[in-house]
């Protein structure tokens, strides 16, 4: 028998003479050596884990590649090409002119989309002079008047 083999067998039979001995002990006293190490019931609860995150994969519903989902599960609306959110931004603003100036929130909020995004796209679009930002705080945009 190797020399790795022989200790891990004496390290197990030390294991379990001291469990025989914990159980001895009366029922109110605790001795330091029946209590399980922290490495041994660590190993314990990382398999009970995996085992819960394989069963939780297994039910997953698989993703759609034209769909993004949010955190919670619901579906929204699907990824756009370079370009389009700028259209419907402008196509809101300009369908919705009693609405404006608007914040890029109340945008985002009517489009469903993020207003992170929006707030992107109308200081793009404001660069392009396409739209005016009117207030700095709360940012607030209008169209730009006419000539």
């Amino acid at each position: 028998m190797s020399d790795t083999a022989a200790q891990i067998e004496k390290s197990e039979q030390d294991a379990e003479a001291k469990q025989q001995e914990g159980s001895r002990a009366p029922a109110g006293a605790e001795s330091e050596q029946a209590r399980p190490s922290k490495s041994a019931t660590a190993g314990k609860k990382s398999k009970v884990k995996s085992k819960k995150a394989k069963s939780k994969a297994a039910q997953a519903k698989p993703k759609s590649s034209s769909a993004s989902s949010s955190a919670d599960g619901k579906s929204t609306s699907p990824r756009l090409k370079a370009g389009e959110l700028d259209g419907l931004v402008l196509g809101y603003m300009k369908k919705h002119p009693d609405k404006l100036p608007i914040s890029p929130g109340g945008i985002a909020k009517e489009i469903k989309r993020s207003s992170g995004a929006i707030g992107n796209c109308l200081e793009r679009l404001k660069r392009q002079k396409e739209v005016r930002r009117v207030e700095d705080k709360p940012k607030k945009y209008d169209l730009p008047k006419a000539k």
